[in-house]
């Protein structure tokens, strides 16, 4: 029967093993993406309630439009409008998204907002009058940032900011892959820009340097080192007011919806609410919490982009709130998250099955060894025993036909000495077989070999020594195995030559015979060196008898050759 491999072992518990895993990952998957949806539409609805919030304050006159303004900021949108419907049905405006101005939280109170020339006047004639904080906001202008990118992913900031304002990132289990993935979705636009005004505010490098999970987000490279901005690149000087050197946060620009507009033209962005419906009734809209909502979704490139347009009262006025925001998809806000994960449960579902093949293995590897020891040992026993008993027969065939008392004597202590021998044989065999307690220490191989050449009066030559690590005692048996076969098959006037380098341990003598067969001493040998991890080889060729001792992963040696006999042919 053919040897079984470790992988035999390995591929039925490795296919198990990735089922499992397989498993478990989608039942994760299918969990965090269930909850990930989840949040999103409590998100949505919470924002929903922080618009209407904003509102109500306005409406008891305890914020102004620079109060939602900076609040907008905390609760952003790719588009938002909040605005008071007359009585005619115009809209008057409270806050509208404006692509136009860059807000730069600096502390939670105090902001700086960069924004064009033409704007600056306008800003700076409202008039903060709000009782519930004393915000502060500097003004800026720069005509030169508007050509910075948009964000590239505010999809992914704004999936976030959507799970982390819902019940669901309460869930530990959501919260933990949630907040790992936060890095690449809390990225913010880095901009590297110069602005200068009469105040002497220099901005020669503006950055966040945001460490998002798979590298940077970059904003455009200036180039501001000719002119009159030459003495401000790459210099900061900051004169609000002692305030701090550089802003903590760049919000940057929302990408504006274009494509979600252009597709729901016909609801948002209107100026008038009769434009939303006929008398009494659009059945686009839907009634919910006594007000009236419209929720408009559209897919693209993989992304949900909601547009949610809200109509209620507060104290008898009618106000209306619209806004759009771009989510990122679940695999896309929670990719860092999902392949770490999938990583964990790759190695585990990997490195389980081979640890748990590896103790079946060796269990069938050293009961496979055991019964080839045995197969051979009783093919050895067959062929060695079968002349010791035909002698015996002999012996006592004689025993009987003799009536000489001295001749009696004779035949029985042949008899018993036989025996004996034989019994010894069969001890030795069953030690070896049994033996599993081996204790390795270094010993020194050409020590040893003089040990056991001396014990059994052989005549060895020994060229070369290397210490190995050997049970000594059981060592010493495989090798007077060895040096017994070397003798029994020497010409009278040859010496046994061994021969040790760093591959193998190599016995040679010229022989009498022109075949060996391998017997029980051979047999013994062989698996006292297999269970020292070594390998033995035994042959007669060329005249020579040879046995070999390597490393059990060794190749097989090649044939004897004229050179190594000459090598070993010492007399």
């Amino acid at each position: 029967m053919k040897r079984k491999k470790y992988f035999h072992f390995l591929i039925y518990r490795l296919l198990f093993g990735i089922l499992t895993g397989v498993l478990i990952f989608g039942t994760i998957f299918a969990y965090l993406k269930d909850k990930y949806k989840t949040a999103i539409n409590q998100g949505f609805e919470r924002l929903t309630d922080q618009y209407e919030r904003m509102i109500y304050l306005h409406n008891q006159h305890q914020v102004d439009n620079l109060y939602i303004n900076i609040m907008c900021n905390f609760y952003q949108a790719d588009y938002i409008r909040m605005a008071r419907v007359r009585d005619d049905g115009a809209f008057v405006p409270i806050y509208e998204s404006d692509y136009d101005i860059v807000p730069t939280e600096l502390s939670v109170q105090r902001w700086l907002y960069l924004t064009k020339e033409e704007n600056l006047l306008l800003l700076e004639q409202q008039e903060t009058t709000t009782d519930m904080a004393a915000y502060s906001v500097v003004f800026k202008k720069c005509d030169d940032i508007w050509d910075v990118r948009y964000h590239p992913d505010s999809g992914l900031i704004n999936a976030y900011q959507l799970v982390w304002m819902s019940d669901v990132f309460s869930d530990k289990l959501f919260s933990v892959p949630a907040q790992f993935s936060e890095k690449r979705q809390k990225q913010e636009l880095n901009i590297e820009s110069a602005f200068t005004d009469d105040d002497q505010l220099y901005l020669g490098e503006v950055s966040t340097k945001a460490d998002g999970f798979f590298g940077l987000v970059n904003g455009k490279e200036w180039d501001f080192r000719e002119g009159d901005y030459l003495d401000y690149y790459d210099k900061v000087i900051d004169t609000l007011d002692n305030g701090p050197e550089l802003p903590s946060h760049i919000y940057g620009f929302q990408k504006r919806p274009d494509e979600f507009l252009a597709q729901e033209g016909d609801i948002f962005l209107i100026s008038s609410i009769k434009d939303l419906y006929a008398p009494g009734y659009n059945p686009k809209f839907q009634e919910f919490k006594n007000n009236r909502i419209y929720i408009a979704e559209m897919e693209s490139n993989g992304r949900l982009t909601r547009g949610v347009i809200e109509l209620f009262q507060i104290s008898g006025h009618k106000y209306i709130i619209e806004y759009i925001i771009t989510t990122a998809t679940f695999t896309e806000a929670f990719r860092p998250a999902l392949i770490v994960i999938a990583g964990s449960i790759a190695a585990l579902c990997i490195i389980i099955p081979m640890l748990t093949a590896i103790r079946p293995y060796l269990q069938y590897k050293k009961a496979y060894e055991l019964n080839a020891f045995k197969n051979n040992l009783i093919d050895s026993l067959a062929h060695n025993l079968k002349t010791p008993l035909q002698i015996l027969s002999g012996y006592a065939e004689n025993l009987k036909d003799t009536d000489d008392d001295k001749d009696k004597d004779r035949y029985a202590d042949e008899i018993l000495a036989k025996t004996r021998s034989m019994n010894e044989d069969i001890e030795a065999i069953l030690k070896t077989a049994e033996k599993n307690d081996l204790r390795f220490k270094k010993a020194s191989c050409s020590e040893v070999i003089k040990e056991v050449a001396f014990r059994v009066g052989a005549d060895v030559d020994i060229e070369g020594d290397k210490k190995i690590r050997i049970d000594r005692e059981y060592f010493k048996t495989a090798l007077t195995c060895i040096i017994d076969n070397a003798n029994k098959y020497r010409k009278p006037d040859s010496k046994i030559n061994v021969v040790i380098d760093s591959k193998a341990i190599t016995f040679a003598n010229k022989a009498t015979a022109d075949r060996f067969t391998p017997g029980t001493g051979i047999t013994i040998a062989g698996r006292i060196l297999e269970q020292h991890k070594l390998k033995l080889t035994t042959e007669i060729n060329k005249g020579y008898f040879i046995a070999r001792i390597s490393k059990k992963a060794a190749r097989q040696k090649q044939p004897f050759s004229r050179k190594d006999s000459h090598r070993h042919a010492k007399t």
